[in-house]
């Protein structure tokens, strides 16, 4: 049996995952309603960036793995590096490639930092909608059939489900919201170098910054291979303190119109102040 606490922690993880990319929408629209109406573009431009660079991922992944002339004759521990560290790769890549896809068009009819901005919240929605709100989705409609005995699906589903606890619902949810402030954060430093003429630091310093992110998430797990919750504590903590950095920095925005970054040797550095036009 599912408790009934368990399944009601679905919903309210599905709620709040939402309702986590809504309210900066919803600011940043207020703020910007006088000045322009593309905001819902710029949000569908960002959902629609996260599904395409997800599908890429998953199927460009495999078969770029597989085709590595070197990958059958190295050792597991070794395969085990090589792959965390190119999907990594794989990951920036496709990531920065949707957002400068959405960047690029919600900018083309008018320049505004604010739709740069939106287009990150709009990715952070995709993420969340296919990593959080589909899947307690669905196993909450089979958890009603699995309390009310006619699941019949299959029973490694069914053990997932059942396994699950209340901080493993938990802890997806809030490592969901703290990539949603950290992409948000990258897409307006991307709108800034954009509308600002600099397309090639546009690429650059999103590149950079989002494989250092990618490689906080793989390192704990590869050096603590065998302690695998206490390599998870390593990385939520890691994000935490990214995340809180990038909140600071975009309310920071969102109040003074000046976007504050970190250059490449991580000094922080003021960028210039900006507005929609």
């Amino acid at each position: 049996m599912v408790s009934t606490f368990n399944m009601v922690l679905m919903l309210v993880c599905v709620v709040v995952g939402i309702a986590a990319a809504a309210i900066p929408y919803l600011m940043i629209s207020k703020r910007s309603s006088a000045l322009e109406t593309g905001l819902p573009g710029a949000m569908g431009y960002g959902v629609l960036g996260y599904v395409w660079q997800y599908v890429l991922y998953i199927f460009g992944g495999g078969v770029f793995v597989a085709r590595l002339p070197f990958w059958e004759s190295m050792n597991k521990t070794a395969q085990v590096i090589v792959l965390n560290l190119l999907l990594t790769i794989l990951t920036t890549l496709c990531t920065v490639a949707a957002l400068y896809w959405g960047i690029y068009l919600t900018n083309q009819k008018k320049i505004s930092i604010y739709r740069s901005a939106t287009v990150g919240i709009g990715f952070g929605l995709g993420r969340i909608g296919l990593d959080l709100v589909y899947p307690y989705c669905h196993s909450f409609y089979l958890a009603l059939q699995i309390n009310g005995g006619t699941y019949k699906g299959q029973e490694e589903l069914k053990n997932s489900i059942l396994s699950s606890t209340s901080i493993s619902l938990v802890t997806l949810l809030y490592k969901c919201i703290l990539m949603l402030l950290i992409v948000v954060y990258i897409a307006l430093i991307m709108g800034n170098y954009y509308i600002s003429g600099n397309k090639k630091m546009a690429w650059i310093y999103p590149l950079v910054a989002y494989e250092v992110i990618m490689l906080f998430n793989i390192l704990p797990r590869l050096m603590f291979p065998d302690r695998e919750v206490l390599a998870e504590i390593v990385v939520i903590v890691i994000y935490t303190i990214l995340a809180a950095a990038a909140g600071v920095n975009i309310y920071h925005w969102f109040k003074t119109g000046r976007i504050v970054r970190f250059n490449l040797m991580f000094r922080l550095k003021s960028g210039r102040k900006t507005k929609s036009v």
